[in-house]
């Protein structure tokens, strides 16, 4: 989850891959993930120019094919808009419905450094291959 967040604070360039390293619990792995495209991205929150990216998690830090894409807005926000994982079976998409700001209200909240903290709920659909 660390990896996500940190993925979400960088500069998106099309063509560009950034390297970061993964650790699923018992070792830590370099996955590399590409910035392939600037597309517009439709949600329930309405329309958005962004980015693909797509981190190279299946062959390495998971072991069986598939592919997962992820589209970040193109603005300061960098939002995830859309997650799709694609794997054998079929896929499943999750695409962002809303965004909650909260101003933090004590100390002990854990907050981004803005003093605040947002939150992200997703809407998923799955596809999956009948035989």
């Amino acid at each position: 989850m660390t990896a996500f967040y940190y993925l979400r604070r960088q500069h998106f360039e099309v063509g560009h891959t950034i390297e970061l390293p993964v650790n699923d619990g018992s070792k830590t792995q370099r996955v590399v993930v590409e910035v392939q495209a600037r597309e517009k991205v439709q949600t329930p929150l309405g329309t958005f120019d962004a980015f693909r990216v797509e981190p190279k998690v299946f062959n390495s830090l998971f072991k069986r094919k598939g592919r997962m894409l992820i589209w970040f807005s193109a603005d300061d926000r960098q939002l995830p808009l859309r997650i799709k994982a694609v794997i054998a079976v079929g896929s499943i998409t999750g695409t962002l419905r809303s965004v909650s700001h909260r101003r933090r209200t004590s100390p002990s909240q854990a907050v981004s450094s803005a003093g605040s903290s947002n939150h992200l709920y997703f809407s998923a659909r799955s596809l999956l291959n009948r035989d």
